[in-house]
């Protein structure tokens, strides 16, 4: 049986920056059982916005710097 990701449907949640909605995020994704994927997946295309992966745009620049991973800029 396929088990949908926990953020399926709540795309806006996840990219929106206000402190409430990050943390409820990151919450959702620690739950999920696609936390460990997701997050390979953001650090690997160098994603600079949302939660993915129960992180954030500054936790996964530290990852990235830290594990050899492109890192991930924003753009003004």
């Amino acid at each position: 049986m396929f088990v949908r990701p926990a953020c399926q449907g709540l795309l806006d949640l996840f990219f929106d920056e206000s402190p409430d909605s990050i943390s409820t995020a990151k919450a959702i994704c620690h739950a999920c059982e696609y936390q460990k994927a997701c997050l390979t997946e953001a650090l690997e295309r160098a994603e600079a916005y949302g939660v993915w992966g129960g992180t954030d745009y500054q936790e996964r620049r530290l990852i990235a710097i830290a594990s050899g991973y492109p890192v991930p800029s924003r753009r003004p």
